[in-house]
């Protein structure tokens, strides 16, 4: 009831939202580009325009939806966006005017407000808040309750069913375990679908099988009643420290989750009490069932009608709903709602995931192990009071019972615990600040609980165990339980607050691992503790419990010194169930976790602060390179600092490497260290990244007084200064006219990114480079051309980019990724600002590919491949294809080679003779693409080869793919220009690097004589209005049906311009060029090529005669910067 209630307030809040701000429904995620939003003309016909702000994004530091603190946006960019009748179809002009698909956001991720924001749970009142915690405390204390009360009517139970004590402890024993399985389900299950309905249906489940195991008959009715409520039980312990993680934050844990701990501690304490009384009354014992009912009957209807749902993504996604139903505009998406999974494939997750970090995770596995000792000495004191103060006093069944209060004494002597251990963490706090402003406490702050009750655990123990003795009253045990509870609840305190400011959003999870574990061998210990008791005796039962938890008391001293008191301590820990072989020494990589958001990782010669989504500082032979710069980062178009990672963990190690893994929604970023190396070796493996998915990339941004210059293939030296960006006038996207008329761009540092070396940013004495060794994941062809750095335009960050999968060339064609795809791994390399060695290191690199990582275990494809390919092509004219550019690419695509980008590429040349050869190539089907290359002898063959169905299988030895027969065109050539490798560089000004505003020297009009001009009078582009002539002779007469074929290769192509192609004057119209698809290669800078277009026109009969003859090219529609790029013209007769 209250979940409906609040989630209809939740579309009254939207509509009020935004009809305050019309952004404002975005909270705090709003799109990162900044622009500038055109609106419809009004009635007058002018125009309205809006500067849109700087917009800001959840913090680095705190990747919880509930996060308010601002980060920096990146602007890749800037676009106007027109509005459509329908939101999802909006298309992106650049301010030049051209066409640009590539940043199309197709979702507007929501959130909440950055302040006071009735949405956000922990922007909720203080009472709103407080109830909430004491509803799940009390539903805490009611399940409590539940596993011990049966403990107090042993002897009745086993009189009854006519069974030993032992097997009468067995409904106490199997509900624990019940308890312990359903934690693994109850909790992550609450991260799929919210807190409510799992506390709702797993209470109702409850209180069904209280009825079941309260009427049972026998005893297998009974226990399989027990076991299953257990199960359904385990939902408010499990889910209870995620649900105050909802709505409290980190500081305010210090007092509430306390709070929560003493009152839901206090139902298994209480619930022998009870128990044991009504074993002694006339009641039957079946009332132990009866009475949990009442009471979780009550709590259940309290939940229903005053418990609000707590859970930030699902409360962001009933957002979400509402913006979509109130604006009509679908693109608006809670990021729950991004999952690409299933939702039987996420609940699966979520189970495996508990069971995985229990035993992946150190920190999980040690905290586990100290509870549980702590579960097992008082829930063996549930069976073990009876030979304590039955056996030993002679009390009656009640009066033992009683003797449980003392447990209870001791869980309210921790009270004045809370503000001394808040006092401790405010220091914590205001230390961490002092170094790093946006910085948190580390987890380790909440280790002051087990430091302070931790040793009370075994002296306890020894307490008793010596002291519960005829002679000796039994005040004395009852005092050493105190101490008992006090020092339990202490362990209880730490290991809960320490797990969830570790492992944050998924604190339900680590909890339902510590769940797991403790009460599946208390459960056990139930069983095993009366026959213990029996057969040692107390003193020295109890004296083996004081002697473990005594072994586990250095745990919290271990943990707070390393950390608290030696922060610099590097920590090497494997994740991976501590089977791996990690490096040892001074200058061993190393990972060291210091919170579930960030991690240090490195060498003796490097280290990297990994943070939730941004990589900052880092350190490279002892100095910082990323100064106010925003640091390394991965993100996808329209998403900076997309992904956040959640888990960092070893997966694979030798004595000389770590393969470090960093989990994230989207999937696992890899980095992968060496001893001694200078830089680390990265890969990405795709799980849920959004599809479909153009651009995405990790980027390195860098402190700009450090990395003055750039270098890729055609550029070497100096990047602009902010000052100079901020003196010019801007004139398209992200290029600047300073007062000289030279222009700044920043797509004159692209590069031929799959034939590209190293590229990279230097200054004095430090450079950082991306090494690509093989280029067999990167998108496109050969020709596949990227933005490589640049200097930031806002900040003057240096720039350094990492295309993993790129458009700024291209058509903005989207893919859609495989889960399981891999990128890299490619090597992010740091060295002394040589350009020479990054260079040489590529080279070295190239010879060590591929890597002997990832392993098999991760990605089992990286090493099924065959050594070697190979074949040969010859023409059907009989020659052979001699420098053919060829390819294996997608199997059965409508694709151009260019525009591929979702499996594996490999690129090479033919040699003279039409041989070709690819080495290291991934087992799969693939297609075998040729066309004539740059350089080559067949400049004249406008056909291509495409031959599909080519199968690649893991081989030691080559596989030789045999001959391939290439159809060429049967027509004999009038003439041509140029060369149909679909690059300009046989033109004027073509193939000499980016420039922007090179485009301006082509002349409006060219006359172009065959036979007489040379190829370079025609220039690489047509952008100004104009016409340009080829005229040629024709030494004889056409026959009278002879039809020519014009045949026109377009380099690259604008949207927006118009060719007209006549003959003989403009008397005979032979075709047209307009609306081609657009790339962006001519108004960024490129004068290589942009995406290739083929087309040919039928000059009609009787156009052509003999002597002179014309045909012209008229721009009859331009724009500046815009235009036709071109590759050849060929005429041909038919």
């Amino acid at each position: 009831m209250q979940s409906i209630l609040q989630y209809r307030r939740f579309g009254n809040l939207a509509e009020e939202q935004l009809a305050t701000d019309p952004e404002k429904g975005l909270g705090s995620r709003k799109p990162s580009l900044k622009c500038k939003k055109h609106f419809p003309a009004n009635d007058s016909g002018s125009k309205a325009s809006v500067a849109g702000d700087e917009v800001s994004m959840v913090s680095s530091q705190d990747t919880s939806p509930n996060s308010r603190r601002p980060r920096e946006t990146y602007e890749d960019e800037k676009v106007s966006i027109n509005p459509s009748a329908d939101p999802l179809n909006r298309s992106v002009t650049t301010e030049a005017g051209g066409e640009d698909t590539s940043n199309v956001s197709k979702t507007v991720p929501v959130g909440f407000e950055p302040e006071n924001d009735p949405m956000n749970p922990r922007d909720w009142s203080f009472g709103k808040r407080l109830m909430v915690t004491i509803v799940v405390s009390f539903m805490g204390v009611i399940v409590g309750w539940s596993s011990s009360i049966d403990s107090g009517i042993i002897p009745q139970y086993a009189e009854e069913f006519g069974v030993s004590e032992v097997v009468a402890s067995l409904p106490t024993g199997l509900f624990l375990v019940g308890f312990g399985t359903g934690a693994v389900m109850s909790g992550p299950f609450s991260e799929t679908v919210g807190r409510n309905p799992i506390y709702i249906i797993t209470l109702i489940v409850f209180m069904l099988l209280l009825v079941g195991a309260g009427l049972a008959q026998n005893l297998a009715g009974q226990l399989v009643s027990r076991t299953l409520a257990g199960i359904f039980a385990a939902t408010p312990l499990a889910c209870a420290g995620g649900t105050i993680a909802d709505v409290w934050t980190p500081e305010e844990q210090v007092f509430t989750f306390p709070i929560y701990a003493i009152i839901s501690f206090s139902g298994p304490v209480l619930g022998p009490v009870v128990g044991g009384w009504i074993g002694q009354s006339n009641l039957s014992w079946r009332w132990t069932e009866w009475v949990t009912l009442i009471g979780a009957g009550i709590i259940l209807v309290t939940v229903i009608l005053f418990q609000p749902e707590t859970y930030a993504p699902i409360l962001l996604k009933w957002k979400a709903i509402h913006l979509r139903r109130v604006t009509g505009d679908d693109r608006y998406r809670a990021e729950i709602e991004l999952r690409q999974t299933s939702l039987p494939a996420r609940l699966l997750l979520a189970m495996y995931r508990p069971v995985v970090m229990l035993f992946q995770e150190p920190t999980i596995f040690l905290f586990s192990l100290y509870l549980t000792v702590a579960y097992i000495i008082i829930f063996t004191f549930f069976t073990g009071y009876e030979f304590i103060y039955e056996g030993i006093y002679g009390l009656t069944q009640g009066e033992t019972a009683l003797c449980f209060l003392g447990l209870a004494i001791g869980l309210l002597l921790c009270i004045p615990l809370i503000p001394l251990n808040a006092k401790l963490r405010s220091r914590d706090i205001t230390r961490t600040k002092e170094t790093d402003p946006a910085g948190k406490a580390p987890p380790e702050s909440r280790l002051y609980w087990a430091t302070i009750g931790a040793p009370a655990l075994p002296i306890s123990m020894f307490w008793m165990a010596w002291t519960a003795r005829v002679g000796i009253p039994f005040w004395s045990t009852l005092a050493a339980s105190v101490l008992t509870a006090f020092g339990m609840l202490c362990i209880f305190i730490t290991c809960y607050q320490y797990l969830i400011d570790t492992y944050g959003t998924y604190a339900a999870s680590a909890l339902s691992s510590l769940t797991l574990m403790r009460y599946l061998v208390s459960g056990a210990m139930i069983e095993v503790s009366i026959p213990f008791y029996k057969n040692m005796g107390v003193p020295y039962t109890l004296t083996i419990l004081g002697c473990i938890s005594a072994v586990l008391v250095p745990i919290p001293y271990v943990f707070y010194n390393s950390i608290m008191l030696f922060p610099t301590l590097v920590v090497t820990a494997a994740f991976a169930g501590g089977t791996l072989a990690l490096p040892t020494g001074d200058d061993a990589p190393f990972l060291k976790v210091v919170s579930s958001t960030e991690a240090i990782v490195g060498n003796s010669i490097w280290n990297a602060t990994v943070g939730a989504s941004v990589v900052k500082p880092i350190y490279y032979q002892g100095k910082e390179i990323v100064g106010d710069a925003k640091g390394q980062y991965y993100s996808y178009v329209d998403q900076t600092e997309s992904f956040n990672f959640s888990n960092a963990t070893i997966v694979d190690s030798d004595d000389d490497f770590i393969d470090v893994q960093f989990t994230t929604s989207e999937g696992e970023q890899h980095w992968v260290i060496y001893r001694n190396q200078h830089g680390a070796y990265q890969y990405f493996i795709n799980k849920a990244l959004p599809s479909p998915l153009g651009e995405w990339r990790s980027v390195s941004r860098l402190d700009n007084a450090t990395f003055t210059n750039g270098h890729t293939t055609y550029r070497q030296g100096a990047l602009p200064e902010l000052s100079e960006i901020e003196s010019g006038e801007k004139v398209q996207d992200e290029t600047w006219e300073l007062s000289d008329g030279s222009y700044i761009t920043k797509y004159d540092w692209s590069d031929f990114i799959n034939s590209a070396k190293a590229w990279g940013v230097y200054g004095d004495g430090i450079g950082c480079w991306y090494i690509h060794p093989s280029k067999e994941y990167i998108n496109g062809d050969h020709l596949k051309q990227e933005l490589m750095l640049h200097r930031e335009s806002s900040s003057g960050d240096t720039v350094l980019l990492n295309m993993i999968h790129g458009l700024h060339f291209l058509t903005g064609e989207e893919h859609e990724f495989a889960e399981g795809r891999v990128w890299g791994p490619w090597l992010w390399y740091l060295n002394n600002g040589s350009v020479e060695d990054a260079n040489a290191k590529y080279d070295e690199e190239v010879q060590s590919w591929p890597y002997n990582f990832p392993n098999a275990d991760i990605e089992a494809g990286h090493h099924q491949r065959a050594s070697s390919v190979s074949g040969v092509i010859t023409l059907s004219d009989g020659r052979a294809a001699s420098g053919a550019s060829v390819m294996l690419g997608d199997n059965e695509s409508s694709q151009l080679p260019a525009e591929q980008g979702v499996n594996y590429y490999y690129r090479t040349t033919a040699d003279s003779d039409g041989n070709f050869s690819f080495e290291n190539v991934r087992a799969a089907t693939y297609a075998l693409y040729a066309w004539a290359g740059n350089n080559s002898d067949i400049g004249d063959v406008s056909t291509n080869l495409t031959a599909n169905g080519i199968e690649i299988s893991e081989s030691t030895s080559a596989i030789e793919l045999g001959e391939y027969t290439w159809d060429t065109q049967n027509r004999t050539k009038i003439w041509q220009i140029g060369t149909l490798d679909r690059l300009a560089c046989s033109f004027k000004n073509g193939c000499s690097g980016y420039h922007h505003g090179l485009s301006d020297e082509s002349p409006a009009d060219i006359e172009y004589t065959i036979n007489s001009s040379e190829t370079s009078d025609w220039s690489y582009v047509q952008t100004a209005e104009g016409t340009w002539q080829v005229k040629f002779e024709l030494s004889d007469n056409p026959a009278s049906d002879a039809v020519a074929i014009l045949s026109t290769s377009l380099a690259g192509y604008s949207s927006g311009v118009n060719i007209e192609i006549t003959a003989q004057g403009g008397n005979v119209t032979v075709g047209e060029l307009s609306d081609l698809t657009n790339d962006p290669s001519v108004y960024r800078s490129s004068t290589f090529c942009g995406l290739h277009r083929y087309e040919e026109f039928e000059v009609p009969a009787g156009t052509l005669v003999k002597g002179s003859n014309t045909i012209e090219f008229t721009v009859t529609k331009t724009s500046q910067w815009h235009g036709f790029m071109w590759n050849s013209i060929l005429l041909e007769w038919s």
